[in-house]
């Protein structure tokens, strides 16, 4: 909608006020947002687009930043397309006349002018816009925090391994207890006879022991439970991290 001569002046004059507000504080996202829509109104896509960029920046919650940007990209392709499709006339316009210095001077400002806020692949409309600096800044940060995970990740791993080959399980298996029935292993490093006071007790049947690696010496106890008596013979001395199968011997021992 064309405005109005009094319309633009009260516009300009609100625009005025917002950047002596901004002088003081730039970093505003408000005052930033308003110069937005003020800019907008007047036509100005590219500046409008930039404070409203800005407003984002300094305020990621400010949503209605976004949405403004979102809004205005179409119209900005708009204007590319019609700049590019200048440009390019004014190259064929170059080609087909003699070059003055005062007409080539003023096509190389164009051009700058053009290149200053665009990568253009190719003025004939194929280009590709620069990305905000709050999409860089999110992106490097979201990069860097995938990165920490990952070594994170890694680390754990290699210490869960050093620990499992430094301690590994010694697994014991027993059969012929009655279900339920508690037994005992003693163990410890020294010769099968002699034993610290380390024990395990278990009513599973399978124990495990997670032992620095080295020699141990293990001995099993006997056991009495629902009117039976059983043993086992003596363990001996296995190296950590074996599969070691215990058989008891039950009988009643009323008899």
């Amino acid at each position: 909608m064309e405005l109005n001569k009094n319309e633009k002046k009260r516009l300009n004059d609100d625009l005025k006020k917002i950047e002596k507000n901004l002088v003081s504080d730039p970093h505003n996202s408000k005052f930033l947002y308003e110069k937005g829509v003020i800019l907008e109104k007047l036509g100005n896509y590219r500046s409008a687009y930039t404070a409203y960029s800005m407003a984002h920046t300094y305020d990621p919650a400010m949503v209605m930043a976004s949405d403004k940007m979102i809004v205005i990209e179409p119209k900005l392709d708009e204007i590319r397309k019609n700049e590019y499709k200048s440009l390019g006339e004014f190259l064929d316009r170059e080609k087909r006349s003699e070059r003055i210095p005062e007409r080539q001077s003023s096509f190389e400002h164009s051009k700058k002018s053009l290149l200053s806020d665009y990568t253009i692949e190719n003025y004939r409309g194929y280009y590709k816009p620069k990305r905000p600096n709050f999409d860089r800044r999110f992106y490097r940060v979201r990069r860097r925090r995938l990165r920490s995970l990952i070594y994170i990740i890694i680390i754990i791993a290699i210490i869960g391994i050093a620990i499992w080959y430094m301690f590994p399980a010694t697994t014991f298996i027993e059969t012929g207890l009655p279900n339920g029935a508690q037994w005992t292993i003693s163990y410890g490093q020294g010769s099968i006879t002699t034993y610290s006071l380390a024990t395990t007790t278990s009513k599973s049947i399978t124990v495990y022991l997670f032992r620095f690696n080295g020699a141990y010496a293990y001995a099993t106890s006997t056991v009495t439970a629902s009117g039976e008596y059983c043993y086992t013979t003596l363990l001996g001395v296995f190296n950590a991290g074996t599969n070691v199968r215990i058989s008891y011997t039950c009988f009643n021992d009323s008899i």
